[in-house]
């Protein structure tokens, strides 16, 4: 069973999410306020991929239009 080995906070235009990565490789960007869940296999940082990850997420909830 995969364990958590890093985790963070990801932020865009005052919104925030979190983000954690398993030992397979799984990041996981989340954000119960904004029923957010996205999941990706990841090899390199996860900070970078999460924060495009969160970006792209609210870019189609219609949040993120400004860089």
């Amino acid at each position: 069973m995969a364990k958590i080995v890093d985790r963070g906070i990801v932020e865009h235009n005052g919104l925030k999410g979190s983000w954690e990565l398993d030992s397979d490789g799984t990041l996981v960007v989340s954000s119960p306020m904004l029923e957010c869940r996205e999941t990706a296999v990841v090899k390199g940082g996860p900070q970078s991929l999460a924060d495009v990850m969160w970006r792209q997420f609210l870019d189609r909830k219609g949040l993120g239009a400004t860089p």
